[in-house]
């Protein structure tokens, strides 16, 4: 159902109202929509891909990449709830024509979806700093089961959390336009708690799990820098293995164990640094979207600049989706395991392509070949 209002006194207007009611932004609104929807597209696929490898196969079922595969999750569900509903309402100029129950709906999710995403970054961070700094107690206590059972108070700490979006979001008639619009509603009916809100989400979605991560961050690079770079093993790997290649066998085998340690430095360094990577994308996308917020919030709505705003509120949408889309290439340009089993993957999909067109053409030949002998007889 949809309620008409007459005035804008008091409500705390998105981007999406401002924007696809403006004349003028008609052109924006495509090209916004066709960003958004792409960067969908390639997202669905591409987190569905990471979701895809941990899942089929056993040497990717480790602690990490489980709280990976829970972040592909979180932006499939980001993309297709809110992504390609927000592409089609730029396209129809603003208007929204998926009903109450989905206006709600997506506002919620989003919102939900957003929180797991921090909250599982934070987790990330959390355990590379355990692994690094207690390896002993990380390697008996870092269990896929503890691991999936904290991914799932993520998802039901992230439900509890943002129940006001689905409660303070309604369908409502624009009165300039006459046409529905799915707007926040929460500063009309409740305005300081309203802004009390806004505050606790941006807080919650980002500057807390940014502080974790950064402290967290900051004492791994420490710990690392100070035990060695990486390069610099290997460069001494290296020169062990010259120096004891003419040694006992004794030597050969303390080289081999030597060896394995270090790869073993190498992979931890691989992995924070991909985790590092992802928060880093995380932090960019979404810091101009928390930007804006706190200005729709705190600026009086007659005070509001439009003429800069409504472009930025743009590309703050578009910052937004690109975070979900770009993980996926992120895990595939660092992570080895991946680039391999997305490797084989490729392969497979060539091989029963090829064995496809090869089956009909023997097909076709055993067709003519008997055509041929019905004809003669």
């Amino acid at each position: 159902m949809a309620y008409s209002y007459d005035s804008t006194e008091g409500l705390n207007f998105s981007y999406y109202y401002y924007i696809t009611h403006n004349i003028t932004w008609n052109r924006m609104n495509v090209a916004a929509a066709a960003v958004t929807s792409s960067l969908a597209i390639i997202g669905i696929v591409g987190n569905a891909l990471v979701v895809y490898i941990v899942f089929k196969y056993r040497d990717m079922h480790t602690v990490t990449n489980m709280y990976i595969m829970n972040l592909a999750k979180t932006d499939i569900c980001f993309l297709v709830v809110c992504a390609l509903p927000t592409a089609s309402q730029l396209v129809n100029g603003g208007v929204w024509n998926f009903g109450e129950f989905m206006c709600r709906f997506t506002a919620y999710i989003q919102s939900v979806t957003v929180q797991a995403t921090c909250a599982t970054l934070t987790m990330m961070a959390l355990d590379r700093y355990f692994v690094i700094y207690n390896p002993l107690k990380a390697r008996a206590r870092r269990t896929k089961k503890a691991a999936l059972t904290i991914i799932a108070i993520i998802w039901l700490a992230s439900f509890l959390m943002h129940i006001p979006m689905a409660v303070y979001t309604e369908v409502m008639i624009d009165p300039y336009f006459l046409t529905p619009a799915c707007v926040p509603t929460m500063a009309m009916h409740v305005p300081i708690f309203a802004k009390c809100y806004d505050v606790y989400a941006v807080l919650v979605m980002y500057a807390i799990p940014l502080y974790v991560i950064t402290i967290c961050t900051t004492c791994i690079i420490n710990k690392i820098c100070n035990a060695k770079l990486p390069a610099k093993l290997q460069k001494s790997r290296n020169v062990r293995q010259r120096v004891e290649s003419d040694a006992s066998g004794e030597y050969s085998t303390r080289r081999v164990v030597t060896v394995k340690t270090e790869d073993s430095i190498e992979q931890k360094w691989r992995i924070t640094l991909m985790v590092l990577i992802v928060v880093i994308f995380f932090v960019v996308c979404w810091g101009p979207v928390h930007a804006v917020t706190l200005y729709y919030t705190f600026v009086s709505p007659e005070l509001y600049d439009m003429q800069t705003m409504m472009p930025l509120s743009a590309v703050a949408l578009c910052l937004s989706y690109l975070n979900s889309c770009v993980n996926p290439f992120v895990y595939a340009f660092v992570g080895n395991n991946y680039r391999r089993h997305l490797a084989e993957i490729v392969r497979c999909a060539a091989c029963k392509k090829r064995h496809a067109r090869k089956n009909q053409r023997s097909a076709f030949v055993l067709t003519s070949r008997s055509l041929t002998k019905t004809i003669l007889i």
